[in-house]
Order: C-alpha cells, then structure tokens, then sequence
C-alpha cells in the first residue's frame, strides 16, 4: 500500500454509503466509479433539492447544471476485477465523465 506524508487530511464520511438505486445506477457501475462522481452526483442533487426541486420535477425540466471537480487521483489498481474489463470501466473513473454524471 502507497503512503502519502502530508501535514493535513480531508475526509469525508459515509462516502460508501452511496444509493446508486436513487440515481438509476447498477451496483457493478457504481462499484468501480470514482468517489469523486459519487459526491458529485449527491451536491447536485442536494442543491436542486434545496433550491426546491424535486426528482419528479427535475425529470421534466430543462435546466443547466454546472459542476466541476479535481482530476481525481483514483488509480485503477483500486478498480474492481468486475468492473475493469467491462463496458463501464472506462468511464468509472475518468475525470471527463464527472460533469456527465
């Protein structure tokens, strides 16, 4: 395992504890996607929802999301062995794919 020294950390809880049935995703794409698409997914989510929008409505809407986030540092030695020669492994973890999420 790689160690990192570094002076301060940032962390978040619950990062797998991700509902990939709320936002229409298999177990095996949400398995080998990136943390940082997750947490994407639930902000943007989160802010609609606190602007006062629901998914219902959402679904019927035309609007514009703007999102954007760091490159990621996901390597894929941390993919898992079902999701790296599939159709979505490459596309779990690609820093191009966060603002499609």
């Amino acid at each position: 395992r790689d160690t990192y020294c570094c002076q301060h950390g940032c962390f978040i809880e619950g990062i797998s504890l991700f509902d990939n049935k709320f936002f229409g995703l298999s177990l095996n794409e949400t398995r080998g996607m990136d943390p940082n698409q997750r947490h994407v997914l639930e902000v943007c989510y989160e802010t609609c929802f606190n602007a006062g929008f629901r998914k219902p409505t959402l679904m019927r809407t035309h609007m514009g999301v703007y999102t954007g986030g760091p490159a990621g540092e996901l390597e894929w030695t941390s993919v898992p062995k079902e999701t790296e020669s599939g159709a979505l492994a490459s596309t779990s973890g690609s820093p191009a794919i966060l603002s499609n999420r």
